[in-house]
């Protein structure tokens, strides 16, 4: 590769890094809320979408009894199975959480 594409290759990889960090949850590897409209702004007119909202009953006193490390696990294991139920549901291989193409 020359250098132009060595560092085109590269602006690619820190643009995808920076646009993890801005729009990605850490402990889920789902997308956050800051995420919704840039997501909205992707699909075509009259595209239907689903969104969803999770509220964990009694997350916080799970995390008062078991410690930030037991709330995090559980965290982490909801964004694995809303992750593989999307992924079944649509197809597709990205944890895109909050708007996904319905077939």
């Amino acid at each position: 590769m020359n250098d132009a594409a060595n560092r085109a290759e590269e602006l690619q990889r820190l643009h995808q890094a920076l646009d993890d960090l801005v729009y990605g949850d850490e402990l889920t590897s789902l997308r956050n809320r800051t995420a919704i409209p840039l997501l909205l702004q992707k699909l075509p007119k009259q595209q239907p979408i689903a969104v969803i909202y999770i509220e964990i009953n009694g997350f916080k006193s799970l995390n008062s009894k078991h410690g930030h490390p037991g709330g995090d696990f559980v965290l982490e294991e909801v964004g694995k199975c809303i992750s593989t139920a999307v992924d079944d549901r649509t197809g597709i291989e990205e944890s895109v959480f909050e708007a996904f193409h319905l077939s």
